[in-house]
């Protein structure tokens, strides 16, 4: 089905996780639409970590199609990835040491201003970051 985010004032890609050349070609394309509109000084390796730790999940717990969303209303960037698996819960401390899973989306929350996952019924998971990059003129 169709990503249930669309907008005007948003940046829109859909592709196979597991394929590191859509990957990484999606992952160039955020970037470069990230720094056409942000201030110089921002922390773009710092999105580009949430960027891959979030598509390293989907291929994780829910590999196939995953849609991503860059919106841009207000003065910061969402990204929001949607992916059509069984659901995930995103850790709210660091997981214990010795831990297989659980420390990149803890990563992701530290990195972003916000950072929310919700299951969307009959599609997957909703994962929701706002980045910490600033608007040009913001």
């Amino acid at each position: 089905g169709d990503s249930p985010l669309r907008g005007a004032w948003s940046m829109h890609w859909s592709f196979d996780a597991r394929d590191a050349r859509s990957t990484r070609d999606v992952r160039e394309l955020f970037l470069a639409y990230l720094r056409a509109k942000g201030k110089k000084d921002a922390d773009y390796a710092g999105a580009e970590v949430v960027f891959g730790e979030l598509i390293s999940n989907v291929v994780r717990h829910a590999p196939g199609t995953v849609d991503i969303e860059v919106e841009w209303r207000g003065d910061a960037p969402v990204l929001h990835v949607l992916d059509r698996g069984p659901g995930y819960d995103r850790a709210e401390t660091l997981p214990p040491t010795l831990s297989e899973t659980g420390r990149g989306l803890y990563l992701v929350a530290t990195l972003t201003r916000e950072f929310t996952v919700t299951r969307l019924p009959g599609y997957g998971s909703h994962a929701r970051a706002v980045l910490p990059i600033d608007r040009t003129g913001a």
